[in-house]
């Protein structure tokens, strides 16, 4: 920045987020957060938070992200399901007995990679980096809703997600 420039204002983008669980804080770049876990002493610690404004089918959510903690994996959570990504595989989840972890080589959780989700009626397609990786088949519940960036901790300690540039888009 110039001398003769005004500063940049930095808009406070935690009011466009809901913590569900875990903990928010804003990054050290404009425009960045870094989302933790809540340290559970179940299966694992978790944080999950959620965007105020709904969306409605189709939609496009995308996120820039990376772990700073060596744990995952990392969620998109969408109408119904959960997108989820862990170093070299990827997998959609709506139940127990219909999860399967797909291939995705080269991703890790700990580089930052841009994540982005389309959504419509009838599938989920994920793209990585601008790459479309994979397409599921999923008849969606909800036409409209909430949704969230999250990730997964090793249980009874804290995990750190660093995300930014969110954008979701009819």
């Amino acid at each position: 920045v110039r001398a003769d420039e005004p500063p940049r204002v930095c808009r406070d983008p935690l009011a466009d987020w809901r913590i569900d669980t875990g903990e928010l804080r804003r990054g050290a770049q404009c425009g960045t957060f870094i989302a933790t876990t809540n340290a559970s002493t179940g299966t694992f610690s978790y944080a999950q938070i959620t965007r105020r404004t709904p969306v409605e089918l189709p939609y496009e959510f995308q996120v820039t992200w990376r772990s700073l903690t060596n744990y995952g994996p990392l969620e998109l959570v969408l109408l119904g399901s959960i997108v989820l990504l862990s170093a070299d595989r990827c997998g959609l989840f709506f139940s127990n007995e219909s999860f399967d972890w797909i291939p995705l080589p080269g991703y890790r959780t700990q580089q930052e990679h841009t994540v982005m989700v389309r959504q419509d009626a009838k599938e989920v397609t994920l793209f990585v980096d601008g790459v479309k990786a994979h397409t599921w088949a999923f008849a969606a519940t909800n036409t409209r809703g909430e949704v969230a960036v999250a990730m997964k901790g090793p249980r009874g300690n804290r995990a750190r997600l660093l995300f930014r540039d969110v954008q979701v888009r009819p």
